[in-house]
């Protein structure tokens, strides 16, 4: 059927795309039309733009952005390119992300099945972030190799943990959207503010009013029938302007027919199609079909045909094996997923087939939501969601955790726990987990990656034991520089530089082209006092080599922040700006490092406001202790240079009581000695606490510094002078902050996980 009306709104939105406007909004209502506009009338004018590149995605499916992208993705001509890039970005490994993300989108069909068969890729990171998959989309989208247009309609009904995807691709140049809101709800609300917090923009906007009265005589057209201004307004009225409502109405007046109906087995099909959520194969949909009440032997002729009138009636779309519901919005539709006791009715059987079937990982996700709905949920619905969950990266809830009911000493549980607690950065719940295996169920896997998480409870002694004997007992080189590094780690921690240099002399030859070798000498670099270069320049070539953008940028960040010890302030800036942008494609867990080392350089610099913003962001972002009370130090030593005080002291006043019970030295090093430049700055003379704090803590690379700083603060004691003399350069401490993180998951082999 052709396209009515709309010129005005089509106008708008082909001259926004035109001139490169993205995000472009929609605000408009349900069932106002606006699918068949973007799809008969958009589509058209935006081939000659994007090609076949246009991805449209229902958000009030219930799936995540990731998982809708990702569909759209492997359904298009992409799926060999988007293989081949995780190949190539990450190296091919048995563990395949595609793969495992893939068991999240169980309806992909034969895609799956082709997919599966390759050796594709691991994340090169494991991060805090809902889903594995958001970092191959961002880097994916952001390789700019061709435009595309995604539509997202019903975008008020994006969940939460989507946001932080969506705001990435609306900032990557090769993709433009187009999003309709179609509810102004709470959830939008939510969604509007962190699109807005994260500098989106919404000036291209257009409003698509409901159905008027030309819309209606012009649709009459379509089907020969020439309203009456009054016959339109009646079918408004009649309709409540729902578009569907309104065609059904023209339709019935050129056929002078009854109402459209329902049989038994359309409802059935439809309430299935609704309830699985997303492209069901037509022999799986046969197959709960024949569980139902509607079947009898030998139906398969009445299932076909009835597949062919929900076609013809435009309730369903796809084929010719699988199908998805078309209009959600139609009346007949509404009418039918009002009806609770059907609706309960199919889910235990949808329930049912799920659980008859032991679909495993490909349907986890569908069968626990069902479990919760039908208040019917097992240990084992709930443990294989929490597997796949935890396989595929996606943000684990409390309320999974319990239904599990995972028990300490239970290999296979604690190995969940501990994977999941550990992607979470929740180390000591981690290892609580996986030091409650027995030892005659420890793998050389498990040992190691325990050794790996004593380090990051800051156990060092133990830790050190430990990784010295996984060390020992390790066959594989990655491996082998990898717990290295975590060595390296634990001695810095434990204030022992020359053992940390020790550790790289002796291992930095012993597999220097193997896997994770970058690590090894990206972590050497923080136990050597002076400046290499030379360290810096091997790092930055063994991720290249590996393909790791973590490390690479990583890397980055921790030269930089080393440029500015050695007051390279120009050099340190470009260093890590180009550092920012590389890990602005991973979650933001991951940024308040270089947030904070940018925040010291443009301090040294003189940028004091960009110094701020940038060491809110680092405050605001960092989760762990020791990042969070560095760049709270940095904080209150740029506002007590700007002149605020009495703010910058009660900063400091609120964390003392944390640093003085830290874990490690480090902390105190700084923040007494900072401390006193921000009661200098303030006029207080009374700072013989604090000096004497500072003495006994001394900086663990330039001890020099804290002996200058505090001699020069004594004299201003025995001064008259109101403000110390001394450029606040001299004294100022920089709490910089390095990339030291590797992922112990790592150490884990994929028959482990």
């Amino acid at each position: 059927m052709d396209y009515a009306n709309r010129e005005i709104e089509y106008s708008s939105l082909r001259d926004y795309l035109l001139n490169g406007a993205t995000p472009i909004w929609i605000y408009t209502y349900h069932a106002s039309g606006i699918t068949s506009f973007v799809k008969k009338r958009i589509y058209a004018f935006c081939t000659s733009l994007f090609g076949e590149n246009m991805f449209y995605i229902d958000a009030s499916i219930g799936k995540s952005l990731s998982e809708l992208l990702l569909t759209c993705l492997i359904q298009s001509e992409h799926l060999e390119e988007l293989q081949k890039f995780a190949d190539r970005k990450w190296g091919e490994h048995s563990d395949s992300l595609l793969s495992a993300a893939l068991e999240c989108v169980p309806y992909i069909g034969p895609a799956l099945g082709r997919l599966a068969e390759r050796r594709a890729a691991v994340p090169i990171y494991t991060g805090v972030y809902p889903s594995a998959m958001d970092e191959l989309l961002i880097q994916f989208f952001g390789k700019g190799e061709h435009r595309f247009l995604i539509v997202i309609d019903t975008v008020e009904s994006l969940e939460e943990s989507s946001f932080e995807l969506l705001a990435k691709l609306l900032k990557t140049r090769s993709v433009y959207c187009i999003l309709i809101r179609t509810e102004e709800t709470p959830q939008y609300d939510k969604l509007e503010n962190y699109l807005f917090e994260e500098g989106i923009d919404f000036s291209a906007h257009i409003d698509f009013d409901r159905p008027q009265v030309k819309l209606i005589k012009e649709l009459g057209a379509l089907y020969d029938i020439m309203l009456s201004t009054d016959e339109a307004s009646a079918i408004i009225s009649k309709t409540q302007q729902n578009i569907h409502a309104i065609i059904k109405e023209i339709r019935n007046m050129k056929n002078h027919s009854p109402s459209l109906t329902m049989t038994p087995w359309e409802k059935a099909i439809v309430l299935i199609l609704q309830i699985w959520g997303g492209p069901i194969d037509e022999d799986t949909l046969y197959q709960i079909i024949a569980m139902s009440e509607v079947f009898s032997e030998n139906e398969s002729e009445t299932f076909q045909s009835t597949i062919s009138m929900l076609q013809e009636k435009e309730l369903i779309e796809g084929g010719p094996r699988e199908w998805l519901l078309k209009g959600r919005h139609n009346p007949l539709l509404q009418n039918i997923f009002s009806q609770i006791s059907d609706q309960l009715f199919y889910k235990n059987i949808v329930y049912e087939f799920l659980s008859r079937r032991n679909s495993g990982q490909s349907h986890a996700e569908l069968r626990y939501r069902l479990s919760r709905e039908l208040n019917c949920t097992t240990p084992d619905d709930a443990k294989t969601y929490l597997h796949q969950a935890i396989i595929c990266g996606k943000e684990v809830p409390q309320e999974l955790m319990d239904n599990a009911h995972l028990e300490k000493g239970r290999r296979s549980d604690c190995l969940l726990a501990g994977i999941k607690f550990c992607r979470e950065r929740r180390f000591e719940e981690a290892f609580a987990w996986i030091d409650s295996v027995s030892d005659d169920e420890i793998t050389a896997d498990i040992e190691a990656f325990r050794a790996t998480l004593l380090n990051r409870v800051r156990r060092s002694e133990e830790a050190e034991t430990a990784l010295l004997r996984a060390i020992q007992n390790s066959k594989d080189p990655g491996q082998q520089n990898l717990l290295s590094s975590f060595l390296i780690s634990t001695y810095i921690h434990m204030e022992r530089l020359a053992d940390a240099q020790a550790v790289y002399e002796e291992r930095k030859d012993l597999f220097p082209d193997s896997p994770m070798h970058g690590y090894l000498v990206r972590n050497s670099t923080s136990a050597y006092r002076e400046y290499r270069e030379d360290l810096y320049t091997q790092a930055l070539n063994d991720f290249l080599a590996d393909h790791d953008d973590f490390g690479y940028y990583t890397t980055l960040s921790n030269q930089g922040n080393a440029l500015c010890k050695t007051k390279d302030y120009r050099r340190a800036l470009t260093v890590l700006e180009k550092a920012r942008d590389g890990l602005e494609m991973f979650p933001r867990s991951n940024l308040h490092i270089v947030y904070n080392n940018l925040g010291i350089c443009y301090f040294l610099l003189g940028k004091y406001q960009t110094a701020y913003q940038y060491l809110l962001l680092a405050q605001r972002f960092g989760r762990n202790s020791m990042p969070r009370i560095f760049s709270t130090i940095n904080l209150a030593c740029v506002e007590a240079v700007m002149g605020n005080t009495d703010c910058a002291i009660q900063r400091l006043n609120d964390i003392e009581q944390e640093v003085e019970f830290h874990k490690l030295d480090r902390v105190r090093q700084k923040f007494y000695v900072n401390y006193l430049l921000v009661e200098s700055l303030h006029g207080n003379k009374t700072l013989e606490g604090h000096l004497a704090k500072a003495s006994a803590y001394p900086d663990r690379y330039f001890p020099e510094h804290t002996t200058h700083a505090v001699l020069c603060y004594q004299e201003f004691m025995n001064s008259g002078k109101k403000l110390i003399q001394h450029d606040w350069r001299d004294l100022y401490s920089p709490c910089g902050l390095a990339y030291w993180y590797m992922d112990p998951l790592k150490l884990l082999s994929k028959s482990i996980v």
